[in-house]
């Protein structure tokens, strides 16, 4: 997914139509790196802009994430809309670009991954769950909920369980 800026800029075009479905493995974000489950859909244009270019494509692709509850690896599908400026590195003053989105790249190719790598941050979902009712895991003793009750609430020796923080409280009712 690299397009040459400078075989575009030459040429009198004034748009450059994407198309990409491709495979892609993994992607980062932040310190965390995702498993894709799909192949990555980029469907859009670059336009010249006076001197500038302008991106807009929309974004369609899977990642293999964890449940927010039970922490069960889930399909989590994304799909959203890139647009802002392509600026070389050289020219790129942040005070121009205040009130629009301007994605840096450097030397004559764009690599349209690095672009989607900047974008995950707004885009991906603050809770991934597995399904809506998800139990999540037990307090205290961390067993999946969904899979079937933990044994924590059980009455030992026909006694209710107590916090052992609190078991010297039990001696005061005697």
């Amino acid at each position: 997914m690299i397009i040459n800026v400078d075989d575009f800029i030459r040429n009198n075009n004034e748009k450059l139509s994407l198309n990409f479905n491709e495979n892609i493995e993994k992607i980062a974000y932040a310190d965390k790196v995702f498993e894709l489950s799909s192949p990555m859909k980029i469907e859009g244009s670059i336009r010249k802009d006076k001197d500038l270019l302008y991106i807009v494509a929309d974004v369609e692709f899977s990642i293999i994430d964890e449940c927010s509850r039970c922490l069960e690896k889930i399909n989590v599908p994304l799909k959203y809309k890139i647009s802002g400026y392509l600026v070389e590195e050289k020219n790129y003053c942040e005070d121009e670009y205040e009130d629009n989105d301007a994605f840096v790249y450097s030397g004559n190719e764009i690599n349209l991954l690095d672009v989607i790598e900047l974008t995950l941050d707004f885009n991906l979902p603050l809770k991934n769950l597995c399904k809506e009712d998800c139990k999540g895991l037990c307090t205290e003793c961390g067993a999946n909920l969904n899979k079937g009750n933990c044994s924590c609430n059980e009455k030992v020796n026909d006694e209710v369980y107590i916090d052992p923080r609190f078991a010297k409280l039990k001696d005061l009712y005697k």
